[in-house]
């Protein structure tokens, strides 16, 4: 259980610090970036690691049977497609009110089916409770520290709210539910390829076997999210004729890649996260991952001046909501117990 809660928190820490580097970046799109994070972090690495990692690939995929290999990928296909709409929503949402709604989503969706689909009777056992009150925490912590986001812009003039923006409340909230409910089959897809892993772990032996095991599930999930990533940003590079920004010589590709390696090692890590809390393992894991997700990204825009000369409300509401994050992941080590 240590192993699985340790795993998860710096999970959710790499998790929370994969996107710094697009600060370093400059002259580049958004499409130039996310390709080639999606290259390394989608392709690549999943594929190099699952071959490297676990023995008899091949024969694994094979006997997981056709069914579950195109369940695995086909919600790989939807989480891609609810990573890429998750920029289109803070574009209409904007930064603060977007990640409020859409990870407050993610982390009640990609927590609870989960559990429902494991384990439905656990709601009904004292850990059971614990963890739906430990979700409520956790997207209340979320709404404080996205409110905190709010009034800090508002002090900086840049106000987010949505009647400077051109589309609707009814648009932003559909585009944000979408976003938030794919987003989320990243742990869907987890759950759909448990026969993958349970077969890996056949192959596997010793302490670092539950590192392992998930890898071979990764690759199929991720080839399945790159799948979106591709298609919008060979649409963006046509519109955009933004390819041709790839000419620029600077260390723009190192920043790119660094973050595809930032993000490869948060999955893997959650997956061994997973693979060490038991039947509800995708919950528990799931939860601590957006708790320390969201306290980390926060704790990076207070070390990069993001909060210098923040009113004291918002610094406030800040601490209040990494406090309750915190609180989430503690409930949840607790919820393990009684589980």
């Amino acid at each position: 259980m240590i192993i699985g809660i340790i795993s998860s928190v710096i999970a959710g820490m790499f998790n929370g610090s994969f996107a710094v580097p697009t600060k370093r970046i400059k002259h580049w799109e958004w499409e130039n970036t996310w390709f080639v994070y999606a290259l390394i972090a989608l392709l690549f690495l999943p594929v190099i690691t699952a071959f490297i990692s676990v023995p008899s690939l091949f024969d694994i995929y094979k006997q997981a049977g056709s069914s579950v290999m195109l369940k695995t990928l086909f919600a790989g296909m939807l989480y891609g497609i609810g990573s890429v709409t998750f920029g289109l929503g803070l574009h209409l949402a904007g930064l603060s009110l977007g990640n409020s709604l859409m990870i407050g989503i993610i982390s009640i969706t990609g927590s609870l089916v989960p559990m429902l689909m494991l384990s439905p009777e656990s709601i009904l056992t004292p850990g059971g409770g614990i963890l739906l009150t430990a979700m409520v925490v956790t997207v209340i912590g979320v709404i404080y520290c996205s409110n905190a986001g709010i009034l800090r812009s508002r002090s900086k003039g840049n106000d987010d709210d949505l009647d400077k923006r051109k589309a609707s409340y009814k648009i932003v909230l559909v585009v944000c539910i979408v976003s938030g409910i794919f987003s989320s089959m990243l742990n869907i897809s987890l759950v759909m390829g448990m026969p993958i892993a349970d077969l890996a772990k056949t192959n596997l032996s010793g302490v670092l076997s539950s590192f392992r095991a998930y890898n071979a599930v990764w690759a199929v999930t991720l080839f399945g999210a790159l799948i979106p990533y591709v298609l919008y940003c060979f649409y963006l590079f046509f519109r955009n004729k933004s390819i041709v920004k790839y000419k620029v010589t600077t260390s723009n590709f190192s920043w790119a890649i660094l973050m595809g390696f930032l993000w490869f090692f948060c999955i893997t890590l959650y997956g061994a996260g997973a693979s060490n809390l038991g039947k509800l393992g995708t919950t528990i894991s799931w939860l601590i991952l957006m708790s320390c997700t969201v306290a980390v990204g926060n704790l990076w825009g207070w070390i990069t001046g993001e909060w210098k000369n923040a009113p004291q409300k918002a610094q406030q509401k800040m601490k209040t909501g990494l406090v309750l994050l915190f609180l989430s992941v503690v409930m949840v080590a607790v919820a393990k117990l009684f589980l």
